[in-house]
């Protein structure tokens, strides 16, 4: 009880430039500054650290999405099938068509037909997954 009654006599001999010293000076306004600016940082960071997960998470989803159709695109085209949509490009036009030249990639085939003009048209075919179907995509050049 002794060292309560000493401190609050203490607090009480303070005098109003004690008070303006401590609380008003330009160390204490620097003081502040430097409290209030290491919490700005912090939440800097925070927000930054959140940012980034955020663009993570979005990455993952994004290759988990995608991911299918980038194992779907190793499947190749039946030979066969290839000739099949060559056969059915030239059966638009036959006496339009000079030649059909076929680049496969993957489940697609780049067709591109040449015309007695000298113009060229290009097509994407796909198929289902069977070869059940063929899809022929005009391109434009």
């Amino acid at each position: 009880m002794g060292a309560i009654k000493e401190v609050v006599n203490m607090n009480t001999e303070i005098t109003t430039e004690d008070i303006e010293r401590q609380y008003l000076s330009d160390e204490a306004a620097a003081e502040f500054d430097r409290i209030v600016g290491r919490h700005e940082k912090r939440l800097r960071r925070k927000r930054l650290s959140l940012l980034a997960g955020g663009i993570a998470a979005a990455m993952i989803i994004s290759l988990m999405v995608t991911r299918p159709w980038v194992s779907n695109n190793k499947r190749q085209i039946n030979p066969m099938v290839i000739a099949n949509g060559i056969e059915r490009l030239m059966d638009l036009s036959p006496e339009e068509i000079v030649s059909v030249q076929a680049i496969p990639k993957g489940n697609q085939v780049f067709l591109t037909a040449s015309m007695k003009d000298g113009s060229k048209c290009s097509f994407i075919m796909t198929t289902d997954k069977d070869d059940s179907s063929i899809h022929l995509i005009a391109n434009s050049l």
